[in-house]
């Protein structure tokens, strides 16, 4: 089992333990390298925070019990994948004018289970838009605009390495106060 929509992925390795004096030793292999143990412990289950997006990585637990060790057998591979967002939805209603020069967007993505990272572009003119900011956050508010002002608004969403997953961003166009 593992959660792998966060900033750092994790994997919990779980076993059946044989009973309280064995130890286990956790063994893990990235790519074709050899296994190098990660931890000695005593019961299940072991978390691994130390994974990193795109990789493969093969686990094995291998019982001691007084200087003895198991043969090692039956070794699981996992594939550390994000499920990335492709399409966002905004939760606020498309404000055409404003009462000021501020705005607070509320948004979500189409899955709650997956990686969220939104990269968000302002601009007075649709082909010209600039970065905004790049956030995690489902909420952002936009203060300090200029008055009686028509602006547009784009929200990517990112992956880990922070690459849109879709070329069709979401789109909001209002303008401020006079």
């Amino acid at each position: 089992m593992f959660n792998t929509n966060t900033e750092k992925p994790h994997a919990l390795v779980h076993f059946t333990s044989l009973n309280d004096r064995y130890e286990y030793s956790i063994f893990r292999r990235k790519g074709n390298d050899t296994f190098e143990e990660l931890a000695a412990i005593n019961s299940s289950p072991y978390s691994d925070n130390t994974l990193m997006y795109g990789e493969t990585y093969d686990y094995m637990v291998v019982s001691r019990f007084n200087n003895l060790v198991s043969i090692q057998h039956n070794i699981k591979s996992i594939l550390v994948k994000s499920k990335n967002i492709q399409m966002i939805t905004f939760s606020n209603p498309n404000y055409e004018f404003l009462d000021s020069n501020e705005i607070t967007l509320s948004y979500y993505p189409d899955s709650n289970d997956c990686f969220e990272n939104y990269e968000i572009l302002i601009g007075t003119n649709k082909s010209n838009m600039a970065p905004y900011t790049i956030t995690k956050e489902r909420t952002v508010s936009i203060r300090n605009l200029n008055y009686q002002t028509t602006y547009y608004i784009n929200i990517y969403p990112l992956n880990y390495k922070n690459e849109k997953t879709t070329n069709r961003p979401v789109c909001l166009a209002f303008t401020t106060a006079p």
